[in-house]
């Protein structure tokens, strides 16, 4: 006795076909859905991006308008030029500190200064001293520096508290 197992195999078959079919529908379908929902929060990434761009706009747009920008301009050039009056500072103090090195390294022991007054162009020493060839000796010794424009001998006098004492003032000129 033979069965025909061909209307069996037939319908196999078509159940094979139908489940692949229902196979490729279905990640067809979700992967339509989940482009979608990709698409979706993609869109809501760019938006709100967007939104960050904007409001940054509007607050340098609020910068560039305030009114303290040009006071802050201003306290930027004073701020970049604080490095070069620091520096003319440091080079007039360093030429101050040099001129007062010689004076002081020229002093005799028997002398003693009381009283330095500077200026950018002149210098006044005051003090006093036992002997009066000390105060025209360092006054020698000044003028043999070359350094400076004119060196005077100003003023010569007897102490008045003590009389064995010369008060003396030299001047000197840049």
């Amino acid at each position: 006795m033979s069965i025909n197992l061909l209307p069996w195999r037939a319908s196999e078959r078509k159940l094979k076909w139908k489940k692949i079919i229902f196979r490729w529908l279905i990640c067809f379908i979700s992967t339509i859905i989940f482009s979608i929902i990709l698409k979706n929060k993609l869109q809501n990434e760019i938006h709100l991006k967007e939104n960050k761009i904007q409001l940054i706009e509007n607050k340098l747009k609020i910068i560039s308008i305030d009114p303290d920008a040009q006071k802050n301009n201003a306290l930027l050039n004073k701020l970049t030029q604080y490095p070069l009056l620091k520096s003319k500072s440091l080079k007039i103090n360093n030429r101050f500190k040099a001129m007062l090195a010689d004076i002081a390294n020229q002093l005799p022991d028997s002398l003693v200064l009381t009283k330095i007054n500077m200026s950018e162009k002149k210098i006044s020493i005051h003090g006093y001293g036992q002997n009066i060839s000390d105060i025209h000796e360092y006054d020698e010794h000044l003028q043999s520096k070359n350094q400076w424009k004119k060196i005077i001998l100003s003023n010569i006098k007897t102490d008045v508290t003590q009389a064995s004492r010369l008060k003396f003032t030299i001047e000197i000129t840049r």
